[in-house]
């Protein structure tokens, strides 16, 4: 039988050109605008009707294709497939195994980070890539198989398909350089913080922005924005300059030492849950990830 799949077109570069027209939403969008490669994926496509019976895979949609139900099903079967390949392959080269970590930069930088050194310890082995992803982009590629973990929000995990694990809360403080402080003491109060403050914060976020500005008005602050970062790690170098505070995970700044910290345990916003999340399909077939999910589990 399997013999007769390949004759009738089921090849590795049909399923790949499926899996790529699927996720560009159409055979233009996939051949980025180039006629010939479009016609040359829309053939190569076609020959997958011939091992599912005529089944249809795409449908019609504006000036692209969607996913039929059925298409949806292949996609899943696919994408593990083609991924078992590539581990096998790795594994007959010796290749670190890789693990793919999708999720907000907020959570990686206040929950992954401050324990990569024992993560790292615990799998020496394997490699990792991250991929800065919204919560239900994060979800999405997870049942798609394009990533393997998930870092995200409880609340956004269905009760459907896919495994999850609380790793609790991550708590927030103000951070404060010791020399922007009013006096040098072994137990600074929020007394000794100057009402004007020089601020590092992440660009582009206005729901935290709003936040900020709430616990600034409440304590009688001015926050002043000096530098607008990209991510926490960031945020925490320039803190370190000591020339601006913040306010980030306190799991990022245990370990400053020239850096006052008042958390912020009853501030609205500041409290943020996550999650751990995999889809206990692949995890059965592929005992790396596995045991990396058992480690991250515990380490985070």
């Amino acid at each position: 039988m399997f013999e007769d799949l390949l004759s009738n077109g089921l090849t590795i570069n049909a399923l790949r050109s499926f899996l790529l027209v699927a996720e560009k939403g159409g055979y233009s969008a996939a051949a980025e605008g180039e006629l010939s490669k479009a016609a040359n994926l829309k053939n190569r496509i076609s020959g997958l009707a011939d091992p599912f019976h005529g089944v249809p895979l795409f449908q019609p949609q504006g000036r692209g294709v969607v996913l039929t139900a059925k298409g949806k099903e292949l996609q899943s079967v696919a994408t593990q497939a083609l991924q078992l390949l590539e581990d096998f392959r790795r594994s007959c080269l010796e290749e670190r195994q890789l693990i793919r970590i999708g999720g907000g930069q907020s959570l990686f930088d206040g929950i992954f980070l401050p324990q990569w050194p024992r993560i790292h310890q615990r799998l020496s082995k394997s490699r990792f890539q991250f991929h800065n992803l919204r919560t239900a982009e994060a979800v999405r590629q997870l049942k798609e198989q394009r990533i393997d973990f998930a870092l995200v929000r409880p609340d956004a995990v269905g009760v459907e398909q896919l495994g999850s694990r609380s790793l609790g809360k991550i708590e927030f403080a103000l951070c404060v350089p010791h020399q922007l402080l009013k006096r040098q003491s072994d137990a600074p109060t929020l007394a000794d913080v100057p009402r004007k403050l020089p601020m590092a914060t992440l660009a582009g976020d206005g729901q935290f922005k709003s936040q900020l500005e709430a616990y600034a008005k409440e304590n009688k602050f001015k926050f002043q924005y000096l530098v607008e970062c990209s991510s926490q790690a960031q945020v925490c170098s320039f803190l370190e300059t000591g020339t601006v505070a913040a306010v980030l995970p306190i799991s990022l700044v245990d370990s400053m030492r020239e850096v006052a910290t008042f958390p912020m345990m009853n501030a609205d916003g500041f409290r943020r849950e996550a999650a751990l999340v995999w889809l206990p399909e692949r995890l059965h077939v592929m005992p790396e990830l596995e045991n990396a999910r058992q480690a991250m589990a515990q380490l985070l």
